[in-house]
């Protein structure tokens, strides 16, 4: 039988000195955002941005953190050490109004049973309004430690936010006459168990009283849609990248074989579209919200999201390189003005001077906050730029940043743009 020990509970502030400039920069990183939100059921996906210390408009005060997620859900987060108190709670319910975001993270050591409380009363007020309402999640952190081994093991507990089905429920029972939203919710709960088991995708997807559900299978805007109406639905791929150029790039890449891929799906027939979100899907007759559907019928709806789902990652390298091409091409020929050349020469020189110090960072981090100075670039097409700059750098003989090989597919006037603003800037 192997040693089975229980981890020691540890005080955080072992783990993380101050809250300010220990814990919330630890938090800005993937992996414990990712975490985080995972325990709260959002997802935050690859392509997202975080700001720390963000200043809200009115507010003489800021924010923790501030995160878009990759379908473009802004997210305010307050954390605290010790106890949550009134100070923290409301500040961070002023900051999801002043930025105009519908989720709230309180993190904390410990909540009160009064928050506790209060926020179950505010996630129901804000299911009463819809989109417009503001969900409030108070999680707790921990950290634990282990004898055999020199490292700290954090973990989240999340003790309070929305209950989705017991406001379908009040919803239900306060309007006459209406059940949409439990057949809904109901449909969801019965499908989403087989998509997970037949896909091994919507794992973090939870019930609700909404038409679609929908999964990335691990390219962004390349998705798995599950879409019911009264008495149908549709299954197909569901490709929003964000381009229309793309989304057809990737589209026709399935088309190619339009034949060969209309053959997994005896029975039905393959429906294509063409506009500025592209899909491929299949309908299943009879089976919707509102027919009560039986275990086997959602079973072969979930059978052929997983048909979609193989031919997917069958395709999954050639998908991926069409949208890049696609994208790549667009920021190339977008011209970047020699303002937004100057903030992307202004990151390069901060990342190459840690690096020459022999301090570590994390790049991606740097890229990140270079997309919120520069909303009109992508952080693939911002990636390129720190290659290019390499590029002007390795012709002059100097030192580039090891991880950004040296792209020379730039104009003669970007390089130019480039080497001039290097040599205002490094001495």
């Amino acid at each position: 039988m192997p040693d089975i020990k229980f981890l020691n509970p540890v005080d955080i502030r072992q783990v993380w000195k101050r809250e300010d400039t220990d814990f919330t920069p630890w938090l800005a990183n993937e992996e414990p955002l990712k975490v985080l939100l995972e325990e709260c059921g959002i997802d935050l996906g690859t392509d997202f941005q975080v700001r720390t210390e963000l200043k809200i408009p009115g507010v003489n005060r800021k924010l923790d953190l501030y995160v878009q997620t990759e379908s473009m859900q802004s997210i305010a987060i307050e954390n605290q050490y010790s106890e949550a108190d009134h100070d923290h709670f409301t500040r961070a319910l002023a900051y999801a109004v002043g930025l105009d975001t519908n989720v709230v993270i309180v993190v904390a050591e410990n909540h009160r049973e009064e928050f506790v409380e209060l926020s179950r009363y505010l996630n129901d007020a804000a299911s009463a309004y819809g989109e417009k309402g503001i969900s409030v999640f108070l999680v707790k952190v921990v950290a634990h430690s282990s004898d055999s081994e020199d490292a700290y093991y954090p973990s989240f507990e999340l003790i309070s936010g929305p209950e989705e089905w017991k406001a379908v429920v009040a919803k239900s029972v306060s309007t006459a006459g209406e059940s949409r939203d439990v057949l809904l919710y109901d449909f969801h709960d019965r499908l989403l168990p087989h998509l997970r088991m037949s896909t091994g995708l919507f794992n973090k997807t939870n019930p609700a009283a909404e038409v679609w559900k929908a999964a990335s299978i691990g390219i962004k805007g390349v998705n798995i849609r599950v879409l019911t109406s009264q008495n149908d639905t549709v299954v197909g791929c569901w490709i929003h990248t964000g381009s229309s150029d793309a989304n057809l790039a990737a589209l026709e890449v399935l088309e190619k074989d339009k034949d060969e891929l209309q053959g997994f799906f005896p029975g039905h027939e393959l429906s294509w579209t063409k506009r500025k979100t592209c899909y491929v899907e299949v309908r299943v007759e009879d089976v919707g919200y509102a027919t009560n559907p039986t275990e086997d019928e959602l079973k072969q709806v979930s059978l052929l999201a997983k048909v979609f789902a193989e031919r997917l990652n069958s395709y999954f390298d050639e998908l991926k390189s069409s949208i890049l091409e696609v994208m790549d091409n667009e920021d190339q020929q977008g011209k970047w003005s020699k303002e937004e050349l100057g903030v992307a020469v202004d990151i390069y020189i901060e990342m190459l001077a840690q690096e020459e110090q022999g301090k570590p960072y994390v790049k991606v981090d740097y890229l990140r906050d270079g997309v919120l100075r520069l909303p009109t670039r992508t952080l693939k097409s911002l990636e390129l730029r720190m290659q290019n700059i390499s590029a002007v750098l390795d012709s002059r003989g100097e030192i580039w940043i090891d991880g950004y090989k040296p792209a020379r597919n730039v104009g003669a006037n970007v390089s130019a743009m480039i080497e001039e603003i290097l040599e205002s800037k490094i001495e």
